[in-house]
């Protein structure tokens, strides 16, 4: 099987990736990206859904890739693993073609990937392996909002897909201390009012909790009907949802480097001197 060309050094190699496998946002996204000049698209995407699995890996197992036709996509493959797993994969096969892709993209996710709800996201875990391996990388997710309850279509994403494009060529030249995570709601991009940079916000969940009594030792646990309140300006200005509630493109800058270096001097002077045999 053909990989990857490299005789075409010209040429902008995206690799796209994300945690709802080959869904609608998927389809867009792709289609859309081949339409720019000299860019080629790749894609390697999880076989079936796997929202929330944060940055889960697989490393340990064994894993069924298919080869599959995709529009828009020069080469297209599932991974029957994670978000994380798949990107993985499409990056092991530039490595063996001697060759990176400029940057990955993690989306169009089927809602947004904002506030706390950032750390279980596929979505945002497929593209930190991006910057984990020294490529840019953006995760870029949408959603009706207000909520309507209906599948989700191709007119969907069009503001998504033109916020991608219009933020492409700055993360191709920003580096990977950064992985970039855009959310935006699903209007029109006319009625998009522009842009902000905005902090991980907040957001609340009611979730009523039921059980039910399988036998003497075990049972079936469930949320039913889960609500969500999100930050707004007023208690948590700056932030990601506090942007998409006042109608603004979020794009928050997300650290590949974990390490809160502030505290460090604090904590030696703190436990330097300790011993566990004490």
């Amino acid at each position: 099987m053909k990989i990857f060309d490299k005789n075409n050094e010209s040429v902008t190699r995206i690799l796209v990736t994300n945690d709802d496998g080959l869904s609608v946002g998927l389809k867009c996204l792709v289609e859309a990206l081949s339409k720019l000049p000299d860019t080629e698209v790749y894609v390697s995407v999880p076989a079936v859904q796997q929202s929330g699995m944060s940055h889960a890996t697989s490393l340990k197992s064994h894993t069924h890739v298919e080869e599959i036709e995709l529009a828009g996509a020069t080469q297209a493959f599932t991974v029957d693993s994670t978000p994380s797993d798949s990107c993985l994969f499409g990056l092991e096969l530039f490595n063996r073609e001697g060759i990176h892709p400029d940057i990955v993209i993690s989306g169009i996710n089927h809602g947004f990937n904002t506030a706390e709800d950032t750390h279980y996201s596929g979505t945002v875990g497929a593209a930190m392996e991006g910057v984990m391996d020294g490529i840019p990388a953006i995760a870029i997710s949408t959603e009706r909002f207000p909520f309507v309850d209906r599948p989700y279509q191709p007119s969907d994403f069009e503001s998504a897909c033109a916020a991608v494009i219009r933020f492409l060529p700055y993360a191709l030249n920003a580096g990977t201390d950064y992985m970039y995570n855009i959310n935006v709601a699903n209007v029109p991009p006319s009625e998009v009012k522009g842009w902000r940079a905005t902090a991980v916000g907040h957001v609340h969940y009611e979730l009523q909790m039921k059980d039910e009594r399988v036998d003497e030792k075990s049972f079936d646990r469930w949320y039913e009907n889960p609500s969500r309140t999100m930050g707004n300006s007023e208690t948590h200005p700056g932030t990601d949802t506090a942007a998409l509630i006042d109608g603004y493109v979020s794009v928050t800058p997300i650290r590949r480097e974990w390490t809160g270096f502030e505290k460090i001097a604090e904590l030696q002077a703190l436990v330097g001197d300790w011993k566990l045999g004490e």
